[in-house]
């Protein structure tokens, strides 16, 4: 059986793109970006790759990886990052279309 960390890996972002926006846009209580304060954000197409270590990783080094999905201010280009794991977690407990086998 595949486990949790296989499964949201074999996910396209195309595929949690709505979902992650819409986790984001509930959890967010915050008054805007921490530099400029602009409230308008745009989600960075693509999940972000960050190596665990100091080697360089492939997408095929799972255990080596930590995927993250980056929010960007539109006016100073501050950085958000959030896990895409920990999210997909929170969002497969609930009602999403990110489930196994939907």
């Amino acid at each position: 059986m595949i486990d949790d960390r296989q499964f949201y890996l074999s996910l396209k972002f195309s595929d949690v793109r709505g979902d992650i926006i819409k986790f984001i846009n509930q959890k967010n209580k915050s008054s805007g970006c921490p530099v400029c304060g602009a409230r308008s954000f745009k989600i960075q197409e693509g999940f972000m790759l960050s190596p665990t270590n100091n080697k360089f990783v492939t997408l095929e080094a799972t255990n080596d990886i930590f995927p993250k999905v980056a929010f960007v201010c539109n006016n100073c280009s501050f950085i958000e990052e959030f896990s895409v794991f920990a999210i997909l977690r929170q969002i497969n407990h609930g009602n999403s279309s990110v489930r196994r086998g939907q």
